[in-house]
């Protein structure tokens, strides 16, 4: 069970859920729905910065200082799943988001480590 994005869409054919950007200016809408339905938030994304001195070996990795951090500010659960399984699916869709529709593929970088930041209280 992982998601899959080829260019066009981000989805998990086991369990049936797609990611959809729906738009946005300066925070991006998304959707992600699966068979019981779906849920909307908003995404900001930005580089994660790391400190020098917690870098394994800064001379041959500077990448590690461009992970990508994405802010979701999420109110409810995906249908069917609970709170945390939710916070779970994302982090897992984001990455997947990212590594093909991501500021690093549009510059042609290589895919980034993706840390998810919630805001929000999912009720």
């Amino acid at each position: 069970m992982s998601f899959i994005s080829d260019g066009t869409r981000t989805w998990d054919p086991d369990r049936g859920l797609e990611l959809k950007s729906i738009g946005g200016l300066q925070v991006d809408k998304l959707e992600i729905s699966g068979p019981e339905g779906h849920v909307r938030f908003d995404g900001e994304w930005s580089a994660y910065h790391v400190d020098r001195d917690q870098w394994i070996n800064g001379s041959e990795n500077q990448a590690i200082n461009t992970i990508v951090q994405w802010d979701i500010n999420i109110h409810f659960p995906l249908p069917g799943y609970s709170s945390e399984e939710t916070l779970d699916i994302l982090r897992e869709a984001m990455k997947s988001y990212e590594t093909v529709y991501g500021a690093s593929s549009k510059n042609g970088h290589p895919s980034r480590d993706v840390i998810c930041h919630f805001s929000g209280r999912i009720i």
